[in-house]
């Protein structure tokens, strides 16, 4: 069997997938520091069972889709006391291989490299989407006992479903975001201001399962950081390619971006790049006149009455 797990970092979802038969025989080789986790299935496995599971199809893979990422584990104390590190089984393994509850209370943590497949955000709103309907361990070629899917990637799931009711309702606004060296970005993302929005939304922050929040990146482990870079550049990649696809751009193709900051925003939003063209005062101008209206949003959401 294999066990999925995700989590969402540097703007992607990250897939990583826990083998039952490689746990049932595994040794660690050597004592480098942080060792590759002995029974992580392998990227081309986790792929073919996505396939196989009909959760993935090719095209959702890009050709730089494996990535090996350091996360933490538990090590139970009989092997810390040789010096090594073998990972703790997940919860879901841990049961299938009958793992002693106290001996996984007595585990000291470390860390292991974990090969990984990774999904830019707009085919990873698809597969977990697909991925949301399957309730237990789901029939794969090649692999006894199936794919079977952690709680970590139900997390992820359900905050698929969350955003795909949020898209379905049309419930989502363009944006102008400043990254860290200043340049100005055309984003769509969801419209999240209302009270029965923000209490769904709550509930899936209070319910962020502890290996979502594992991995050391710019987030820091923080659940709103997380949380919040998913939706938004899901939000974006899946908006984006619809417009892309009805030739929205068509509607200012006539249009000089580099002479009207508001032409260069529905250029950035329009097309496949975010960027936008034109001289950087007016991108600023725009930026500040972007976030205005977006506060006037907010005040019309929080019942305050706006002056159009």
């Amino acid at each position: 069997m294999l066990v999925l797990h995700a989590f969402w970092s540097r703007g992607r979802l990250n897939l990583w997938a826990e083998d039952s038969a490689r746990a049932l025989v595994a040794e660690i080789e050597g004592t480098e520091t942080p060792i590759p986790h002995p029974y992580a299935a392998e990227p081309a496995a986790i792929r073919a069972a996505l396939q196989s599971a009909g959760f993935a199809e090719e095209s959702d893979f890009s050709p730089d889709s494996v990535e090996t990422l350091t996360l933490p584990f538990w090590v139970p104390p009989h092997v810390r006391e040789r010096g090594l590190s073998l990972p703790m089984p997940g919860d879901r393994l841990a049961g299938i291989l009958s793992i002693d509850e106290d001996l996984r209370l007595e585990a000291h943590a470390a860390t292991a490299r974990v090969p990984c497949v990774t999904l830019p955000p707009g085919p990873a709103l698809e597969v977990l989407v697909r991925m949301s309907t399957a309730d237990h361990a789901v029939p794969v070629a090649g692999v006894s006992g199936g794919l079977a899917i952690g709680v970590d990637v139900r997390y992820w799931t359900a905050t698929a479903r969350f955003l795909a009711d949020l898209l379905a309702d049309q419930r989502f606004v363009p944006t102008l975001v400043q990254d860290r060296d200043g340049e100005a970005r055309a984003q769509w993302i969801p419209w999240l201001s209302d009270a029965r929005t923000e209490g769904r939304l709550a509930v899936l922050l209070e319910s962020m399962p502890a290996a979502s929040r594992a991995v050391n990146d710019e987030s820091r482990g923080q659940p709103w950081a997380i949380l919040e870079s998913a939706l938004n550049a899901m939000t974006d990649a899946y908006v984006r390619k619809v417009l892309v696809a009805e030739s929205f751009g068509d509607a200012i193709e006539d249009r000089d971006p580099t002479g009207d900051p508001h032409v260069a925003w529905l250029t950035g939003l329009l097309n496949g790049r975010s960027s936008l063209p034109g001289p950087a005062p007016a991108t600023l101008a725009l930026l500040r006149g972007a976030r205005a209206w977006l506060a006037q949003l907010d005040d019309v959401a929080e019942g305050r009455l706006v002056r159009l």
